[in-house]
């Protein structure tokens, strides 16, 4: 078996199981320490990236892409017809009620609401960690459709 060493009773030397359990222990520690911060950071980009697709169904059913607030553009989303953007009131995003705040909108793993612009383009970001609205910049999480948003 490797570099298993074994007593004379065959099971595995103590140093060895020492060892391994020191190892493991250091795993987790680190795993502690980096894991949640490195969770968040993929969760957000999960969530932009689906909120992109998300809009991009929407543009293919109706022809177009939703105008309206954050709250707004959560609710079309969701399957809520607002100001009769989604007649049909198809869901095109799922969302859990601790992933959207007291005002309507999708938020991202630090409480902040994800920007959603739709304009020339659509751009979707996080604020990320500082929470500060770096316009997609710094350490923003973004998504930037390419191409022109159909309206």
């Amino acid at each position: 078996m490797g570099n298993q060493q074994l007593t004379a009773n065959g099971s595995q030397s103590r140093s060895w199981m020492y060892w391994t359990a020191g190892a493991l222990l250091v795993l987790i520690v680190l795993l502690g320490v980096v894991a949640p911060g490195w969770l968040r950071h993929w969760r957000a980009a999960h969530d932009v990236a689906e909120i992109s697709v998300a809009l991009d169904l929407y543009r293919m059913t109706y022809g177009k892409y939703p105008l309206g607030t954050k709250a707004d553009l959560c609710g079309i989303l969701l399957g809520i017809n607002i100001d009769r953007q989604n007649a049909r009131e198809i869901q095109f995003l799922e969302a859990k009620p601790a992933e959207i705040n007291q005002d309507g909108e999708f938020i991202d793993p630090w409480g902040s609401p994800y920007e959603i612009q739709v304009g020339d383009t659509v751009l979707i970001y996080s604020c990320g960690p500082n929470r500060i609205d770096d316009r997609g910049g710094h350490d923003d999480i973004k998504h930037d459709a390419s191409g022109p948003a159909a309206r």
